[in-house]
């Protein structure tokens, strides 16, 4: 395994371009802190190849920073200064990282979009956690007996990471708040909720409803900063209040100007770039060679391209979110169970490592390393 595992780092060395993106993410399993580095390629088809490192790192704080440097020192013949942009939560830990790596940082906008819903269901608190702890009576042995018998659906409680499992929650209440009735359970009816609080349900769900479908479109492969900030424009009329988690010049975005600069350059609308924002996205010019032109072009040139990044860039790669490490450790997680928690984390890094990366190898590089060892 060791052995393929260099093969592909051989092929990721000849493969990767001089401008990368560094998406990364951090997850927890028993007492083990890993972090997943993924590094979306800039290709012309739209492909995004994902280049994965997964390190680990008993110190939580620093895990990702440590990791992160750590992995950029050996990125497969790279340096610092190939990588352009850092893609991850706003976390204060993640602005120190890459305040100290001179790297501008994009932060997740699903984080964002997350930390405004958090905001907006806190106004419907009360209602959330009636209905909660109904559905945790609801989860008792003898009441979930007891709504077996009525209909096939489970009660859900809510989930503290994860606003989705409000609407989860309330999307199933109403599913069995009719079958609720017919219990005939005292304690039961005691926490069910009033007309007027049905009706709050009923509008908050239309409401999370609305919020889930741009949750899945910031989920989408394709996305960029581009359709982030129209989505997030759109969110900010509906909810004035939004402006102050999704509004462009947030406090919480920290590197506004690296990420106007690249929502324009998407836009093709270079033109109407700020000095501040030509300086952010520099680093994402193209940099491959320039024909030699004489002075009196050069100069006209210069005139003509004062405020405009040159260059053919193509900032796709730059992604809005770290959605792509979240997934990644979703799917590991199925890895590590009851019945292979002694797992040593080289052996885990290597496996999830090769089934990320398998698009890169096959029977052949299999062969080749088997042969290798010959």
């Amino acid at each position: 395994m060791q052995g393929l595992i260099e093969r592909i780092e051989r092929k990721l060395t000849l493969n990767l371009p001089d401008q990368l993106a560094l998406v990364f993410d951090g997850c927890t399993f028993g007492s083990t802190h890993y972090v997943a580095c993924i590094f979306p390629v800039r290709r012309s088809d739209w492909l995004l190849p994902r280049i994965v490192s997964i390190c680990t790192n008993q110190q939580r704080g620093l895990a990702k920073c440590g990791c992160a440097f750590r992995v950029c020192e050996l990125l497969y013949g790279k340096s610092w200064e190939n990588v352009v942009a850092l893609i991850g939560d706003n976390c204060s830990t993640n602005v120190a990282f890459a305040r100290l790596a001179g790297v501008p940082l994009a932060g997740c906008a699903s984080h964002l979009f997350n930390l405004f819903v958090s905001d907006l269901l806190s106004n419907h608190d009360v209602v959330i956690q009636k209905v909660n702890i109904l559905m945790r009576k609801l989860r008792n042995i003898l009441p979930a007996s007891c709504l077996r018998r009525l209909t096939p659906l489970w009660a859900k409680t809510l989930n503290a990471t994860r606003w989705t499992s409000a609407f989860s929650m309330l999307t199933l209440y109403s599913a069995i708040k009719t079958f609720i009735g017919h219990m005939g359970d005292n304690d039961i009816d005691m926490l069910r909720l009033s007309p007027v609080e049905e009706r709050k349900v009923d509008a908050l769900l239309v409401v999370l409803g609305d919020l889930n479908s741009i949750t899945l479109a910031l989920q989408n492969e394709e996305c960029t900063l581009f359709d982030v900030r129209r989505i997030f424009d759109t969110v900010v009329e509906d909810y004035p209040d939004a402006a102050r988690r999704l509004g462009e010049t947030a406090d919480i975005v920290h590197y506004p100007g690296f990420e106007s600069g690249v929502v324009k350059i998407l836009r093709e609308n270079e033109e109407g770039m700020s000095a501040t924002e030509v300086r952010d996205v520099q680093p994402l010019a193209s940099s491959a060679a320039q024909p030699i032109l004489p002075l009196s072009q050069r100069a006209l040139k210069k005139q003509r391209v004062g405020r405009v990044v040159g260059g053919d860039m193509d900032c796709r790669f730059v992604r809005p979110t770290s959605n792509m490490c979240e997934r990644f450790f979703f799917v590991t997680k199925l890895v590590i169970g009851d019945h292979r928690c002694s797992i040593t984390p080289k052996n885990f890094e290597e496996q999830t490592s090769l089934r990320a990366n398998s698009h890169l190898w096959g029977v052949e590089d299999v062969h080749e390393t088997m042969r290798s060892f010959e």
